[in-house]
């Protein structure tokens, strides 16, 4: 007949951006929702072929990776305190001595880049590493990564 749909699209949660929040009535008025939730209309995966594409990519070598892990954030503010849970894991593995956690972003840093990476390209940066400690920044019903 028409009428103009609406379609919010994100890959992010409604904890920081409230139009994200589904309307479970909003078909009634043309409004529709892909997000990474399963309730959207049109789910959206969170995962991108083209930023991480890991099909033909060889892992990570044991004998020269970083014996440890890696977290990269910009968002230093989360609302699920996951840079206390980033501290806590540095301070604990110094203490033990096991594992080397770095965080080579602006957030909770403690590290500088391994040598051959790019800060510009985060597969360079997590290829260095045997783990990458991925922590959404926010915790919310059905917000799925």
């Amino acid at each position: 007949d028409g009428t103009p749909w609406q379609i919010t699209m994100a890959m992010e949660g409604p904890e920081y951006y409230p139009t994200l929040h589904i309307d479970p009535d909003g078909w009634k008025e043309d409004k529709f929702w892909s997000t990474t939730s399963f309730r959207s209309e049109i789910p959206l995966p969170y995962y991108s072929q083209s930023e991480y594409d890991i099909r033909n990519k060889p892992v990570v070598p044991f004998e020269s990776a970083i014996r440890g892990g890696v977290f990269m954030a910009r968002n230093c503010h989360s609302k699920n305190s996951r840079e206390r849970v980033m501290l806590e894991l540095q301070d604990l593995a110094t203490e033990r001595k096991t594992l080397q956690i770095d965080s080579v972003s602006t957030c909770v840093n403690n590290a500088h880049l391994p040598a051959g990476a790019n800060d510009r390209n985060k597969t360079s940066i997590m290829d260095k590493y045997l783990f990458y400690f991925a922590f959404e920044n926010q915790c919310f019903p059905d917000y799925i990564t």
